[in-house]
Order: C-alpha cells, then structure tokens, then sequence
C-alpha cells in the first residue's frame, strides 16, 4: 500500500486489528470505536490511507461474530476469512459513502501522488479496482458530473498513469469517458429495442423499417435480427 499502510503487511499489525476486532465481538466497543482505534493504528493520512481505514474497518464489521468465530481462528485462517469479506466491501455499492459518508474527499495532493509513486503493483491494482468500481456506481446512479465523481477520477487516472509509466504496454484510454459513452449507447440501444418490442419498427440493431411479424418475435429482413414483442419475455 502506501508507506503507512505498508504497515498492514505486518505480522503485528494484523494481531491489532483482529484485537479490536475481539474487542468489538464482546461488545466492549461499539462499532464507531473500532473504526476510530484503526485509524490510530495509521496516524496521519492521506487520500489511500483514509480508503484503506474504512475498507479495513467495513471488512472487519462484516465478519460474522456468532459463537465468538473471530477469538477462534489462528492469525492465518482470520487473515483469510477477511481476504473473503473484503472482496465484498470492494465490489458493494460505492455511491453512498461517496456521496454521503466520505466528507474528507479533496483533490490529489503532493502527498498523495508521491504515495502513488511508492506503491507496489499489487496496491496499485488494489485501488485501481476499488476507484474503478466506485466510478461505475456513480455513472448508473447518474452522479458523472458530480464533483466527486470527478474527483474520484482524477485519482484513477493518477493511478493508471503509474500503471503506465511502469508498463508501456499497458492498455491508455479513458476508461472513465469509455464507459459514460458505452452506458449511454446501451441505454439508447435498450430504448430502442422496447419501441421496437411495441411497434416491431424500425430495427434496434440496423434501422431498417423492413419488418415482419414471426409468431411472439419480430424479424427483420435485412440484418436476419430477430426481438420478442412488447409483453412475451
């Protein structure tokens, strides 16, 4: 991760958070508490280290607390439990602690981008797929423009730009515009198909007005495309 969060490889560091993580199970804090002591064990922070705060927090708040599961399992098999819970914490839906929760939220600073510089490939995948995840969960909710969203990206590009630098081979395009343009175009397209499920003209795939009927389908006769009427799944 980033110098602070190179921390989080140590064997140490991981006995803390599976403590407060006890701690938490017996009910001895709350689970604001938690959150709080593990942004203690990190110190100071900046963009990444605040992300990775709550990633760990969120991960270890979904373990599953019943007949004190977590005091049971060695350092290696709570280690691999939390890999599970925090692939779930990834692929979640972002838009609310973005929009909501996330106030900390500025543009890159200095200290961010000499972060990114020191990052291994691995972290820089690591937040590569959380900021890439978080942006498609603000396009579908229609949030591109808001100024997070491209705050957000801005942080992703900084990111793909290491990936880069590092990698010449690695793929450049913007992913961030590519995918606002392809959500729209099926958008469009998904438009065009329920008219075309309704009036069986013209063609979603081709435009050509040359349609027949075919039972529950409609045909079109000069790209061979073929859709369910309007009502027949």
């Amino acid at each position: 991760m980033t110098r602070k969060q190179d921390v989080a490889n140590d064997v140490e560091f991981k006995a803390k958070l599976k403590v407060l993580g006890d701690m938490k199970d017996r009910h001895e804090i709350s689970e604001e508490k938690m959150i709080e002591e593990t942004k203690k064990l990190y110190g100071e922070n900046g963009f990444f280290d605040k992300l990775k705060e709550y990633i760990d927090a969120r991960t270890n708040n979904k373990i599953p607390i019943e007949s004190g599961i977590r005091s049971r399992l060695s350092l290696e098999a709570y280690e691999e439990l939390r890999a599970i819970k925090e692939k779930e914490v990834i692929t979640e839906n972002w838009v609310s602690y973005w929009r909501d929760k996330a106030t900390w939220l500025t543009n890159p600073t200095l200290e961010d981008k000499q972060d990114i510089t020191e990052m291994s490939e691995d972290s820089l995948a690591f937040f590569g797929n959380v900021l890439w995840n978080s942006l498609k969960d603000m396009v579908d909710a229609k949030l591109e423009q808001d100024p997070k969203t491209l705050t957000l990206n801005e942080y992703y590009r900084l990111l793909k730009a290491e990936m880069c630098q590092r990698f010449p081979d690695f793929p450049s395009k913007d992913d961030f515009q590519d995918y606002i343009q392809n959500r729209a175009n099926y958008v469009s397209f998904q438009t065009k198909l329920e008219q075309a499920r309704i009036n069986g003209s013209p063609c979603p795939y081709c435009n050509s007005t040359s349609i027949r009927k075919d039972g529950n389908s409609f045909l079109c006769k000069d790209c061979g495309k073929r859709w369910r009427k309007s009502g027949y799944n």
